[in-house]
């Protein structure tokens, strides 16, 4: 498997490991010194060693993907190859333990090496084993000291408690890796599902929207990565603490059939009191030699861990792909107001347009001016209890504005659900209901347009720039079935300097002159769009 590996990562040219390695526009990848010199000595437009595909200079692009796998695969080789060698040197040393005479082993290890007595007792203070010259000296002098067979008893109840504890922790463990696992997959199956939606999509379009089709994909792989990336990392945790577990259990395991006392305590005085004092919850009492073992209790490495999920969202990009590349494509196309969004509400301080599409701030602050920061709320006609749904609110130059969603309750009352608020002097701010007011800084400058993108079953908003499609913010109010509209406020009174309205806009082709043909394409693209995601 090593060698498979170690010619993976060789370039083609050289037969060297990758050195700075770059991508031809076919996909093969070169040392950036090897192609560049293939091209210099091919007159500036060469052909791909490989597959012969011609290239330029300008298709050698840089590979810090394929950079960092080389860097893996490296420490991955060197890590395999220090453990062929630590496995060697352990044959090595088991072959010479095995080859020496077992009666010469055997008397060795039971005979006292200072009186050549045989060992007999066990000192608890020292913990040593001792001939009976060995007790009667004055180096264990008051030293209490008892029969190894008995102190081989308790030793190795202790034993089975640690191999039982390690046992039971090792199935949990298997367990949290299967899980971890089908988390893995499903997230993968998840990447794949929307990976051939968005190319079922786009192999419907024309050359031109090729480029449009390579961003999203590369979105969703970025999107990818950063789910994938933790779950790896908590797999691979919890992989090295299973085999290291393991070896420990096999070890103590090993120890506890040795039948004959005196070997065992040998092995239990040099390395196995360490290692199960290692399993155990720390005590003070037991780091003075005064505690007992079977009175401590030992302590789990699994409370740190747990499994690792989440899910790889899209945004607007899963359900509304068409218009998104559509909108970047036709920028000619005139917008127009296709219906009615905003509800006629009954506000004193806010009105709404004619055209049921925005909303502007009364030029009023009430008596004593105690409305002056009254910011008040209209809401959408239409409420949503299931689905996906996305709005664009035009702020323009606004200073205070709110964009969200909310329910109606009691009915003629407004509450704030998930809402994101300019406010004027204080900055960014998100609300949630039942939650305090969360200040934000955003990426990027102020946007023109916010998009609002509303998942009822999940009991997610998210908010997007919409003219760089940056998100700004994503909030989870988690409470699903409720009848959730889009939510407007045009923020407070600034001394009437900033009573411009909030503008919902409503995108649809003007079918006139030399768009007719695409305004057809988009209301193709329209009905592509709820045929695939509903």
């Amino acid at each position: 498997m090593a060698s498979a590996l170690s010619e993976e990562i060789l370039c083609s040219v050289c037969l060297c490991e990758f050195n700075d390695p770059v991508s031809l526009r076919c996909q093969h990848s070169f040392c950036r010194k090897c192609i560049t010199a293939h091209l210099a000595t091919s007159g500036g437009t060469g052909q791909c060693p490989e597959c012969r595909h011609p290239f330029g200079k300008k298709h050698i692009k840089a590979n810090r993907t394929l950079q960092k796998v080389v860097s893996a695969a490296k420490e991955h080789l060197q890590e395999q190859k220090t453990l062929e060698t630590l496995q060697e040197s352990l044959t090595s040393i088991l072959f010479e333990t095995e080859t020496q005479p077992p009666q010469r082993r055997e008397d060795a290890t039971l005979m006292c090496p200072l009186h050549e007595e045989k060992l007999k007792l066990f000192c608890e203070v020292d913990q040593q084993l001792l001939c009976v010259v060995c007790r009667d000296g004055i180096q264990h002098e008051g030293h209490k000291c008892r029969p190894a067979e008995e102190v081989e008893q308790r030793c190795k109840a202790v034993l089975s408690g640690a191999v039982a504890f390690l046992s039971k922790e090792n199935q949990y463990l298997d367990y949290m890796i299967s899980l971890q696992t089908a988390e893995i997959l499903r997230t993968q199956e998840r990447s794949r599902e929307l990976s051939l939606k968005i190319s079922s999509q786009f192999a419907q379009l024309q050359q031109l929207l090729r480029q449009q089709e390579q961003k999203v994909l590369s979105r969703l792989q970025q999107e990818e990565a950063r789910v994938l990336g933790p779950m790896q990392t908590n797999l691979s945790k919890m992989t090295q603490l299973a085999a290291k577990d393991r070896n420990t259990e096999w070890l103590l395991q090993s120890n506890l059939s040795n039948a004959q006392p005196i070997t065992f305590l040998q092995w239990w005085t040099s390395t196995g009191h360490d290692m199960v004092e290692e399993l155990l919850v720390p005590d003070e009492e037991s780091a003075e030699g005064q505690g007992s073992l079977t009175d401590q209790q030992f302590l789990s490495k699994l409370t740190d861990l747990s499994v690792s999920s989440d899910v790889i969202e899209l945004g607007p990009y899963e359900t509304h792909l068409p218009f998104f590349v559509w909108k970047e494509v036709l920028k000619d196309i005139k917008k127009v107001p296709h219906d009615d969004v905003m509800a006629q509400w009954d506000e004193a301080y806010a009105r709404v347009g004619r055209s049921g599409r925005s909303i502007q701030r009364a030029d009023r602050k009430g008596v004593l001016g105690l409305y002056r920061d009254y910011r008040p709320l209209a809401r959408g006609r239409a409420a949503h209890w299931h689905g996906r749904h996305y709005w664009e609110v035009e702020v323009g130059r606004k200073l205070d504005w709110g964009v969200g969603v909310c329910v109606e309750s009691p009915p003629g009352q407004l509450q704030e659900q998930v809402m994101l608020y300019l406010k004027h002097g204080r900055g960014y701010s998100v609300v949630i209901a039942g939650s305090q007011e969360t200040p934000l800084n955003p990426r990027g400058g102020r946007p023109w347009r916010v998009g609002v993108y509303l998942d009822c079953d999940a009991g997610r908003v998210s908010f997007y720039d919409t003219d760089s499609l940056v998100l700004i913010h994503t909030a989870e109010f988690g409470t699903a079935g409720l009848p959730l509209s889009l939510c407007l406020s045009p923020g407070c009174y600034i001394d009437g300097g900033d009573c411009d309205a909030l503008t919902v806009c409503c995108y649809q082709p003007a079918p006139q002159g030399d768009l007719e043909f695409l305004a057809g394409i988009w209301r193709t693209m329209l009905r592509w769009d709820e045929a695939f995601w509903g």
